[in-house]
């Protein structure tokens, strides 16, 4: 399969067809369950990617796609790690490279005028990517975080994956409303970070001191939890 290629689009400046990405790559899974699981990793609709549809010849009938941003198609290819994504990621960076490389050439102003309008452009283009960069990193540091991690894990376990004392972090999720504390004490989750698909529940069983067998509720951090504390555990780090 070729890789995909890369067109311009008023919303996502340039994008390529998530089915395009997908055939190349050639995963085990149906494209709608792959996708599905691409989007566990914080990507959002309408900023990351956008729905649309493709027509297939072979088929003769249109098939669902989404239009995904070359940044996030490089981090997809990366979450894969396989020759193929390997190949994917090298590619969309190669093509910016070769992009910026075709950048027209710096003009001396002649007048005022000209001279003033450089600098506004020049100061838009280095807050464009500072911005970029802002939300790059995190971004990289979630990436790698989460890659030694699978499924939902435990509070303990999101400590360890994250490099923070389990003290310490469950101290900051008390106070950042994503868990609290019930009657007996045990730490429980918000509601509203399973809203968001950042946390989930499950009963886990342990012997009481009478020797009955009782039930507790565990909080757990999903894939997409994870990526969203990695980011914010990574700009606290860089800030302090």
């Amino acid at each position: 399969m070729h890789l995909p290629i890369i067109q311009d689009h008023k919303d996502l400046q340039q994008a390529v067809s998530a089915r395009e990405l997908y055939n190349f790559l050639a995963p085990s899974e149906r494209f709608s369950s792959w996708f599905e699981r691409q989007l566990q990793y914080g990507f959002i609709d309408g900023q990351d990617y956008l729905g649309c549809e493709v027509f297939n010849a072979l088929a003769r009938q249109m098939l669902a796609d989404f239009l995904v941003s070359v940044d996030m198609a490089k981090e997809i290819s990366m979450i894969q790690r396989s020759d193929k994504g390997r190949q994917a990621r090298q590619y969309f960076i190669s093509c910016e490279r070769q992009a910026q490389s075709n950048t027209p050439a710096f003009q001396i102003p002649t007048t005022l005028s000209e001279a003033l309008r450089l600098a506004a452009d020049q100061a838009d283009v280095i807050e464009h990517q500072q911005t970029r960069l802002a939300i790059a990193e995190p971004k990289a540091a979630a990436l790698d975080v989460i890659d030694s991690a699978v499924g939902d894990i435990n509070v303990r376990d999101t400590a360890k994956t994250l490099g923070i004392p389990q003290t310490k972090f469950i101290n900051w999720c008390l106070a950042h409303n994503w868990l609290y504390r019930d009657n007996a004490k045990k730490l429980q989750m918000h509601s509203q970070r399973m809203k968001q698909g950042f946390m989930k529940q499950r009963p886990a069983t342990f012997l009481g001191s009478n020797g009955e067998i009782r039930v507790n509720m565990q909080p757990l951090f999903t894939p997409k939890g994870l990526t969203h504390l990695a980011g914010i555990f990574a700009i606290v780090h860089e800030v302090a």
